[in-house]
């Protein structure tokens, strides 16, 4: 059976649909995907602010800690049909349209690594978080213009307000919507559609670290834009590695996760990289987390692509 590299990279076979298609067509489409269903989320939640009676754009800028629990609710709903309608809608539409029957051999959805496989890629992204952090620190020496730093202290107030739990259902929630919706959606539209298109036009390496840069920018956090760069060029890297989409899909879940748990149980967001415990992470700590995420890569390139058999899937 083919792997993701095959379908990416042979454009000489005419079965697999979206080799009809040039890369920029591909991307094209998406681009146009993600224009409609982001303006079919911002309908949506016009709608429901409207029937609630609630002013969304006002109550996202004011939100914090402080906000009643209710309001938090419905801003993790409304977060959710955003992610809904302007990542796994266009994705999931692109894939049926352009990828025809191989829509799932083409970003390597196809078939479920072993979890040995996974557990790697897993354990790899544990380890560049320290240099992710390293990389916060950095970027917050280079001077930018006082609305940045307003927008980016907005953002990180709304983070903490929604990262706010009272209640076993609302970690749930918190999970669903911050770590699961946003490891599907952005996952297929970066790595599994992006990056394997742009790999067709200017090679994996450079298609990693431009789907990385365009990833990081997606966010609109200027002071973590190096840290979630080299964030999204690791999950980049586990695609091309592996040649399974679930191997960044499941890593990129356990860390908003894993986030989202320290957040209910220790009230601090581990995302927020904290310039102060960052600066004192001592140097050997850091090297040791660069060779560990070295080898690691190592040991993921040279294993054999492991999945597991339909019949176990399927089971």
């Amino acid at each position: 059976m083919k792997t993701y590299h095959d379908f990416v990279f042979d454009d000489t076979d005419t079965d697999s649909g979206s080799n009809l298609v040039s890369p920029s067509v591909v991307i094209f489409y998406l681009i146009g995907a993600i224009i409609i269903g982001l303006t079919l989320g911002i309908a949506l939640i016009s709608l429901c602010s409207w029937i609630f009676g609630i002013d969304f754009q006002g109550s996202l800028a004011t939100l914090d800690n402080r906000s009643a629990p209710w309001l938090s609710t419905f801003m993790r709903c409304m977060i959710a049909i955003n992610h809904l309608t302007m990542f796994v809608l266009p994705a999931v539409w692109v894939l049926y349209a352009v990828f025809k029957s191989k829509r799932w051999q083409s970003v390597g959805l196809h078939e479920m690594p072993r979890p040995s496989k996974l557990l790697l890629g897993t354990l790899f992204m544990l380890f560049m978080f320290p240099i992710a952090q390293y990389a916060m620190v950095l970027n917050k020496q280079i001077p930018m213009p006082e609305w940045m730093h307003s927008m980016e202290s907005s953002i990180n107030s709304s983070i903490s307000a929604l990262l706010t739990v009272s209640n076993p259902w609302t970690l749930l929630l918190n999970i669903v919507v911050i770590a699961a919706i946003p490891a599907l959606g952005e996952e297929l539209v970066f790595r599994g559609i992006l990056q394997g298109q742009l790999a067709r036009k200017i090679g994996p390496i450079a298609a990693i670290w431009a789907s990385a840069f365009i990833f990081s920018a997606f966010h609109l956090q200027f002071e973590g834009f190096l840290a979630r760069m080299i964030l999204g060029a690791s999950l980049g890297y586990l695609y091309y590695w592996t040649g399974s989409l679930w191997t960044p899909i499941v890593a990129h879940f356990l860390n908003n996760g894993l986030q989202v748990i320290a957040a209910a149980y220790v009230g601090k967001e581990l995302d927020s990289l904290d310039i102060k415990s960052t600066e004192t992470l001592p140097w050997y700590v850091l090297l040791a987390c660069m060779s560990a995420a070295w080898g690691l890569g190592i040991i993921i390139q040279q294993r054999k692509i492991s999945v597991l058999p339909e019949n176990e899937i399927n089971a």
